[in-house]
């Protein structure tokens, strides 16, 4: 919010800012003011952690086909042998 008003306005500057206490630069300060929002990054978080479990569980769904599709196959076999 504060970094949109300052694109479209000259003043404020921020020169120097506090974080938990330690002194920031004004490069800091943009590099922090440019961070998504908190439920932003917690949304990133969660899709980087949801989509390896997503793949493993892709996998073991084409396994479980594989092996349905090869049980088919070797019942139709053994019916077409009777």
């Amino acid at each position: 919010m504060l970094t949109d008003f300052a694109k479209e306005f000259e003043k404020p500057r921020v020169k120097v800012g506090l974080v938990e206490g330690k002194p920031v630069t004004q490069a800091q300060v943009r590099s922090l003011a440019a961070l998504p929002s908190k439920m932003q990054l917690l949304a990133q978080l969660g899709g980087a952690l949801q989509a390896p479990m997503a793949g493993f569980l892709g996998v073991l769904n084409g396994l479980l086909y594989a092996m349905v599709g090869a049980l088919e196959a070797l019942k139709t076999k053994r019916a077409g042998e009777q």
